[in-house]
């Protein structure tokens, strides 16, 4: 597997779930102000979530495989130890603010 796309977030965050699993909706939560490793689902893992340095436009790349040597040059950090549960065999990949939202109503 080797995916790459464009996303824009104004929470500066990843979101990464099974949506089949995560199914519930998230109500209020702030993002920019709750640490993930508080939020349930991420304590659960339903939910994955990555930390951007600001909000903005993000080139993405999903891959089962290694980093190229210009994306090694690049990084600023590795990731390890992020895992999340899927069952259905698909992953919503999206901005933060992406999340299932309780209605405001």
């Amino acid at each position: 597997m080797d995916q790459t796309f464009r996303l824009m977030t104004d929470t500066a965050s990843i979101a990464l779930f099974d949506p089949s699993i995560l199914r519930e909706k998230l109500g209020g939560m702030n993002l920019s102000d709750t640490p993930f490793d508080r939020i349930q689902q991420v304590a659960g893992r339903t939910l994955a979530l990555l930390s951007l340095a600001s909000d903005g436009v993000y080139v993405v790349r999903v891959t089962d495989g290694e980093l190229t040597d210009a994306e090694r040059a690049y990084a600023g950090e590795i990731i390890r130890g992020l895992a999340f549960v899927v069952t259905s065999g698909k992953v919503a990949i999206g901005p933060g603010e992406s999340l299932p939202q309780a209605d405001e109503s």
